[in-house]
């Protein structure tokens, strides 16, 4: 079987546009770089965050996941309103995150609210809507 580039150290994988870095470090920095261009309530930053906390999510960090996603949608809200579907997603992302650590109640009312906003904004066709129909 064919292997892939190798270096000094064994197989190398492909560096992509974080240059080979964590997904979390890669977010970590570029939330870093928009808080210092743009300032800490930019919508930028609480998409930054929404990513970052479902990719802490992801991997099982749900502690360091929380106050990111609370942060998230307290910013997106404030900024772009209840119904804007960035808002949206960081509500389902959310929903997700409670889902996967057993917290059914609290994932339903938040999936439900996340829905209904990107129904109202996009109907049924929106592609995080249309799979639950």
């Amino acid at each position: 079987a064919a292997m892939g580039p190798t270096g000094p150290m064994g197989p190398v994988e492909p560096v992509g546009p974080g240059g080979g870095l964590p997904l979390e470090l890669q977010l970590e920095n570029t939330l870093k770089m928009q808080r210092q261009q743009f300032g800490g309530d930019h919508p930028a930053v609480g998409v930054t965050l929404q990513r970052l906390g479902l990719a802490l999510s992801n991997r099982g960090n749900h502690a360091a996941a929380e106050p990111h996603f609370a942060e998230a949608i307290r910013i997106l809200r404030e900024k772009l309103g209840n119904n804007h579907p960035d808002h949206a997603l960081a509500v389902l992302d959310y929903g997700l995150h409670h889902f996967r650590q057993g917290k059914h109640a609290a994932a339903h009312l938040l999936m439900t609210e996340g829905f209904g906003i990107l129904r109202r904004h996009s109907g049924n066709y929106h592609a995080r809507v249309a799979p639950y129909l």
